[in-house]
């Protein structure tokens, strides 16, 4: 007697997998961080804005340097919202044996 095996017959159900739902973060954590990010955005930015406003003073016309100042931080404002995702985007693509970053880190330094 043969033995047959017939595929339809065959049911195949996966494994019913429960994932537990994601552990909330205290407040306190968040409010530090927030924090945190605040004073280190404080610290980083504040020599850039006083020495740009300095540059500015000593190029521009004292009557035009609030302008200047404001085509300067708009220009800037507009580049790095459009450069930091497409180069994002272009580094995440690059397949170098240096790895995805490390070419456009170097190449920025």
């Amino acid at each position: 007697m043969a033995i047959t095996h017939d595929p339809a017959d065959v049911t195949t159900t996966a494994p019913e997998v429960t994932v537990p739902p994601p552990a909330k973060a205290p407040g306190t954590l968040i409010f530090g961080l927030a924090f945190a990010q605040l004073g280190l955005m404080v610290a980083v930015l504040t020599p850039v804005m006083v020495t740009l406003a300095l540059r500015v003073a000593q190029v521009v016309p004292e009557a035009d340097r609030g302008a200047a100042l404001g085509k300067v931080l708009s220009l800037g404002a507009v580049l790095a919202m459009i450069g930091n995702p497409v180069f994002g985007a272009l580094s995440d693509r690059t397949t170098s044996r240096f790895g995805r970053r490390r070419p456009w880190l170097v190449g920025a330094a």
